[in-house]
């Protein structure tokens, strides 16, 4: 069976800004991004991943990006009726006007990791940490209910 995660690592600034990198794996396929982001926006993203039920009619969502292009996007949201959740991951390079990128040359990865309400809460705990100011790794397992 392969291996399926998203890890988040953060990088504070000491402005209240930090670059969030992720890596993601599901399966064969796999990605690494990074972006920019208000700590605040991060501690809130943490804190809504705790909800039990979470919302079914909307995901809840991080996205970050540069000049309008998403480069890091992570979306949650129950899918069935046993449990399961799914992350959508959505990581991409940069494409800048000078000098000037071949839209053949921009990498763009889009993955979905199937977890649970327990690896979930984990996740959730370690990346709230964020709010306090320091750096960090959170990682959040896939399981994929059958």
């Amino acid at each position: 069976m392969h291996e399926s995660f998203v890890e988040v690592s953060w990088e504070p600034e000491g402005d209240g800004t930090g670059r969030l990198s992720v890596v993601a794996v599901a399966d064969d396929y796999s990605g690494l991004g990074s972006a920019w982001f208000d700590v605040d926006k991060v501690a809130s993203f943490a804190q809504r991943l705790e909800a039990y039920p979470l919302p079914s009619i909307e995901a809840i969502a991080l996205t970050g990006g540069l000049a309008g292009q998403e480069l890091v996007g992570i979306r949650v949201a129950p899918v069935g009726v046993k449990g399961q959740i799914r992350v959508w991951v959505h990581l991409s390079t940069p494409q800048w006007e000078w000098p000037v990128t071949r839209p053949e040359s921009v990498h763009d990865v889009r993955l979905e990791v199937l977890t649970t309400y327990g690896h979930l809460g984990r996740f959730a705990s370690e990346l709230g940490g964020a709010g306090w100011g320091k750096s960090l790794t959170a990682r959040l397992n896939g399981e994929a209910m059958r």
